[in-house]
This record gives structure tokens, sequence and C-alpha cells, in this order.
């Protein structure tokens, strides 16, 4: 009986010692945070993956424009429509709607992977000798900003009442998440900005892209 103890005790030492490696092992359908932007290859990769979210069927394919349609009588439902935007239809719309989420989500995703190349094209430009290398950074940057600048200026316009001057510096815009752990992967919550400053960190980001 002792030795069989002796055996199991054993085995689970042998089991514990093979878990170390296999717990500091890297999936191979992932790529780590670190290593994900560092050159001007994985960059565009970046950029491309970020023009991929644009195809999320809640967005500009789907709920961002059809909801819209819908609240302002564009759209009209036919017999056998299954319900579909039924709460719109009947201005029943609540702030737990999977429509509204998906939307919201969707545009956060775009925002969260722009301020993900943001926080790395500095370290990719310095890495550059070339000078059409450069330019090419330069290009993928402006892109990334035009794009963020997009993205909140929907959510604005989707989840903000309408911009007037005497008003704007009292009036609740969107959280402003410029930095990608500030809203991703983390437990940081932001507080709405005001309509004045969600909209004036539009104008910046497409002036930077247009530079």
């Amino acid at each position: 009986m002792k030795s069989f103890r002796l055996y199991i005790l054993g085995f689970l030492l042998l089991a514990l010692g093979a878990c170390d490696d296999f717990l500091t092992e890297v999936p191979e359908t992932a790529v780590p945070e670190e290593e994900a932007m560092t050159d001007l290859e994985s960059a565009e990769q970046i950029v491309v993956g970020i023009y991929s979210c644009f195809k999320n069927s809640s967005l500009y394919s789907g709920a961002l424009v059809q909801a819209t349609d819908i609240q302002t009588d564009l759209l009209y439902a036919a017999t056998g429509y299954s319900n579909q935007f039924g709460s719109f239809y009947r201005w029943e719309t609540t702030p737990n709607e999977n429509v509204l989420l998906s939307v919201y989500g969707g545009l956060y995703q775009i925002i969260a992977r722009c301020n993900f190349f943001m926080d790395h094209v500095e370290e990719v430009r310095n890495t550059l000798t070339v000078e059409s290398e450069r330019k090419t950074i330069d290009k993928y940057e402006g892109d990334v900003r035009f794009m963020r600048a997009l993205a909140y200026s929907d959510l604005i316009r989707t989840f903000c009442e309408a911009y007037e001057p005497s008003t704007a510096t009292q009036k609740m815009g969107v959280p402003l998440y410029l930095h990608y752990r500030e809203g991703n992967g983390s437990s940081v919550k932001k507080a709405r900005a005001t309509l004045e400053e969600s909209y004036a960190q539009v104008l910046e980001d497409l002036l930077q892209a247009d530079q």
C-alpha cells in the first residue's frame, strides 16, 4: 500500500513538472500583445484588422443604418417581417436593446483597434530608415486616425443629443478612450465626456489624419 502511495506521489510530481512548460506555451493562433506590431508588415496587418471591423453586420450594412432609417419613417414593415426591429417600429426601444448594444460595441471595437495601432506606431516609425517606408507608415496613421474619427462621430450621432453650441459644454457626449489598455482588457470605465469634448476629439483626429 505504501509503495502504491509513493507511486501516485511520484506520478503527480512528474505531471506537475511537465505542466510548467505547457502553461508558458503561446497559443499557435495568437500573437502576444507586445509582438503584434513591431515592423511595417505587422502594422499593415493591424490596419487590415481595423478595416475588417467595418464588415460588422451591425454597423454600416446593418442596424447602425437601418434602425435610424426606421425611426425617421424611411422604412416600413412588410407582411412577414418576423418582428425584426419591431421595438423600433413601435418606438419601444430600451437601453438594453440588443440592436443598440451591438452597434455600441461594434464601434468601440473599431476604436480599440485604432488605439492599439496609435499606441505602437511611433515604435515602428523609429525602426524605419527608408523614406518610402516612412511615408507608408504615415499613410497608415492617417487612415487609422480617420477611422477612429468616423467611429466616434457615429457614436455621438447615434447616442447623443444634437449639437448646440450654447449647451455643448453641459450636454453628455461619449466616453473617450484614446489608448488601447484604457478600454480593452482592463477594468477601467470612463465617464462620458461632454458633447463639446467629444466633437473636439473627432476634429482633432481629422486634422491629424489630413496632415
